[in-house]
């Protein structure tokens, strides 16, 4: 017995030994990490976020009371944030589009400020009979090959227009001409000469502000769209170092007067253009004459007067200052070759007949010394570049041209009455008319002695643009300016009790 009590009184010294004595304790292990912990505090943020929120919607996809209703919620909310995007990228856009306007300045502003129009005249007639004979007499006859005679080269002649508008329909009569022109040891350029008329075989008479001098002052021959033509004004190598022309002439006392001498129908074999007289071209100096220039048909035993009208096209520094890409529009390098968009689209598609057919056309505005001249033989394939520069944006690829930012353009209004004035007036300019018969008259003057100054300019800034994404988000969201802070705010307190979440995890 004694010693059972020995041993209950050990024992029970033994445990009040352990219960005074303290024991480690060690924090519980967490089996998800900070992600679990941060999820948690996202959730917590975010309802009381959306308990005191007044951004329309997000307090119903936390308060409702059934899950669908909250998915319902939530979609909204997310459809009018996509819808807002949208919207916005629009205004965008607009803003981009239409944050330059061109503004008229003045309509009094002085003609004898614009500069002179280069005046370009084109006969219709490409293959002339008169021409061919001439050249026949001077013991320089045409051999035709074996198996082609004379009649049938006369007969192929009409189809020489399809060096200028290729068509390809004609593939028989083309090889034949070719074949011709070949054995005549002839380039292309020298057969077109032989055959189109020149500037002294239609233009017989000059007037100028007034005065009659030669021709040939003022006119030189031109290669265009339209045949070989004849120039006044017209520079092809435009660069800002050559001096303008100007004139403070108007109404009755014309810039240029010219009479023409048309020929007989008979003797035109090919033409550009049905019916007769000759194709008037009004166009900047600096420019190309392609078919952007304005023009006109002065008719046989006709009398035209041409008004025109001149617009000058100025920027602002304001626009000047933006890249090209933002003002969408260019202006000619200091130094350098005046650009012009009409320019720009002629050397793009040169640049798209030497890529495809390793020539360029006859009347091409630039020809480098490396070029081959288009002949007979690439008719098909000038008919294919053709169609493909129908369906070519200017904008984009290959051409990338964009507007002229300054420049002149003009505006012609014309009048054409019969050629019956040689009757009654006796000045020296109609006595000359009269010698020939069915002569037309063509007059190019400023209509008034006023013009119109344009000016390209900043209309909407970024301030409007903000404005309006603002208007798109507060359409959508509520209130804009609140509803920006309150969803800063948001991700404020959340980054805020992250770190704070963080912080107090390292330190356990």
């Amino acid at each position: 017995m004694n010693s059972r009590n020995t041993h209950r009184n050990s024992l029970q010294s033994r445990n009040t030994r352990f219960k005074n004595r303290s024991l480690p304790i060690f924090p519980p292990r967490k089996r998800h990490g900070l992600k679990n912990n941060s999820s948690n505090l996202l959730s917590e943020v975010y309802e009381e976020f959306s308990r005191e929120s007044s951004i329309h919607g997000i307090k119903y996809t936390s308060r409702s009371k059934s899950i669908p209703e909250r998915i319902l919620w939530a979609f909204l909310i997310i459809l009018s944030v996509i819808a807002a995007g949208i919207l916005a990228q629009k205004f965008y856009y607009r803003h981009k589009q239409g944050n330059m306007r061109t503004l008229v300045i003045s309509n009094q502003y002085p003609s004898w400020k614009i500069p002179l129009p280069a005046v370009t005249i084109c006969q219709s007639t490409v293959a002339s009979a008169d021409r061919l004979n001439k050249y026949m007499r001077e013991s320089k006859k045409l051999k035709m090959p074996s198996g082609l005679d004379f009649n049938q080269f006369l007969n192929d002649l009409q189809f020489l227009k399809e060096l200028y508008i290729p068509t390809n329909h004609f593939q028989n009569a083309i090889s034949r001409l070719n074949r011709i022109v070949s054995y005549n040891n002839l380039s292309v350029s020298e057969f077109t000469s032989i055959m189109s008329p020149s500037c002294d075989d239609y233009i017989v008479l000059c007037r100028s502000q007034g005065e009659i001098k030669p021709c040939s002052r003022y006119l030189k021959i031109s290669m265009t769209p339209y045949g070989i033509c004849c120039s006044a004004n017209y520079d092809p190598l435009p660069t800002e170092q050559k001096s303008e022309y100007y004139s403070s002439t108007y109404g009755e006392v014309s810039l240029l007067s010219v009479i023409l001498r048309n020929s007989s129908p008979e003797d035109r074999i090919s033409g550009l253009f049905y019916g007769d007289g000759a194709r008037v071209l009004i166009h900047d100096r600096h420019t190309y004459p392609g078919p952007s220039s304005r023009e006109f048909i002065a008719s046989r035993g006709s009398e035209v007067t041409a008004y025109i009208d001149g617009h000058t096209l100025t920027a602002s520094p304001e626009v000047l200052s933006l890249s090209q890409k933002e003002r969408d529009c260019r202006t000619s390098d200091p130094g350098s070759i005046t650009y012009r968009l009409d320019n720009c689209l002629a050397n793009c598609h040169e640049m798209m007949s030497r890529s495809q057919c390793q020539c360029v056309p006859l009347y091409a505005s630039v020809i480098l010394g490396s070029d081959t001249i288009c002949n007979f033989t690439h008719v098909a394939c000038m008919s294919g570049v053709k169609s493909r520069i129908a369906r070519t944006s200017f904008r984009g690829y290959p051409c990338h041209c964009l507007p002229d930012c300054e420049g002149t353009s003009y505006s012609v209004a014309t009048t054409a009455v019969p050629m019956n004035a040689v009757q009654y007036n006796p000045s020296e300019f109609y006595r000359i008319a009269r010698r020939y018969p069915n002569v037309t008259a063509i007059h190019v003057t400023f209509a008034r002695q006023t013009a119109m100054l344009l000016r390209r300019d900043l209309v909407l800034s970024w301030i409007n643009l903000v404005s309006s994404l603002g208007g798109v988000f507060s359409l959508f969201l509520g209130c804009s300016f609140i509803s920006v802070i309150e969803i800063i705010y948001f991700f404020s307190c959340y980054l805020s009790q992250l770190m704070k979440s963080r912080t107090t995890n390292l330190q356990q």
